[in-house]
């Protein structure tokens, strides 16, 4: 009998202590002040015009750090009203004070006039218009391919920098200025 009340009064101590010490972690530890969202969907404006949407899966929101994780990330940018790329990865954070967008896993970006890259992890800075990877990528244009080791470029895929490059052209009429016909 003595044991079983032992037994009983130990475990009430224990929920008792974890209870208390639960709610104190809960009010005093900032770092926990994350928000878990399931099917996420965000929409980014600059002075009322759409500049991207972001679709996941789930969605870690941290105000303190002032940072958003995404898992299974779908992302549609837009040029006044009209999309103009479409991007897809595994898992995705955007940092909220600076509006820069980081992708890792099987990214492939789209863009409307059917170019495309593909890489393991891509960053968009916000401020310079720029994407940015140092993986190895590949950019398709019409029948021509391009892939390397690190890449910069604008969200159209116009203007392309590969620093490690190997290409291979079959259409030289795709890479011909627009202007000039």
């Amino acid at each position: 009998m003595k044991k079983g009340l032992g037994t009983v009064l130990l475990c009430l101590l224990v929920l008792l202590g974890c209870g208390r010490q639960g709610k104190q972690a809960s009010l005093a530890d900032k770092s926990r002040e994350v928000v878990t969202m399931h099917g996420f969907h965000m929409v980014q404006t600059e002075l009322g015009i759409k500049k991207y949407t972001i679709d996941a899966e789930e969605a870690n929101i941290n105000s303190r750090i002032k940072l958003i994780s995404f898992k299974t990330v779908k992302t549609k940018y837009y040029d006044k009203e009209k999309e103009i790329a479409d991007l897809k990865s595994n898992t995705g954070v955007i940092h909220t004070e600076t509006n820069d967008i980081e992708v890792r896993g099987g990214v492939i970006l789209r863009t409307t006039d059917g170019s495309r890259l593909e890489t393991e992890s891509l960053s968009w800075s916000s401020s310079r218009n720029k994407l940015n990877t140092q993986a190895f990528v590949k950019v398709f244009r019409g029948d021509n391919v391009m892939s390397g080791y690190g890449l910069e470029s604008d969200l159209l895929l116009e203007n392309v920098t590969i620093k490690k490059v190997s290409t291979r052209i079959s259409d030289l009429e795709t890479f011909k200025d627009k202007d000039k016909k």
